[in-house]
């Protein structure tokens, strides 16, 4: 689950929500983030889930919920890239979970994954 609208900290046992933070949900085009995960997500990912809760005068907080995938979807790509002079859609990252973080596989890693699968082609003919 990702959560919008709140801040963490981190402590010993990891992060913990801190504070809430509503924010105005006219900035949260649900449509718009559904759209850019279906272009960016490859391959696009099961009941992904995503909506926004008001809690007063047009403020809330939103929410993505990404439910455990099968193995054999895995991995999934993330196209494109954002630098400072835009965005490149040439370029790819593989993020995986990493307990509570974020990792991403190296080109090594990548290279792997491909070699392997090639290898495996080779066996089934």
């Amino acid at each position: 689950m990702i959560l919008l609208g709140a801040t963490t900290r981190r402590t010993p046992n990891g992060d913990v929500l801190d504070a809430p933070r509503p924010f105005d949900l006219k900035d949260m085009d649900v449509p718009a983030l559904c759209a850019v995960l279906r272009d960016r997500i490859v391959p696009l990912i099961p009941d992904l889930d995503i909506g926004v809760v008001e809690v007063r005068g047009g403020y809330g907080y939103g929410w993505i919920r990404v439910p455990a995938q099968a193995v054999e979807l895995r991995p999934f790509l993330v196209a494109g890239a954002l630098t400072s002079s835009g965005y490149l859609g040439t370029h790819i990252s593989i993020p995986f979970r990493a307990i509570e973080d974020t990792a991403y596989l190296d080109a090594a890693a990548v290279h792997s994954l491909i070699a392997a699968g090639r290898v495996s082609l080779q066996i089934a003919r």
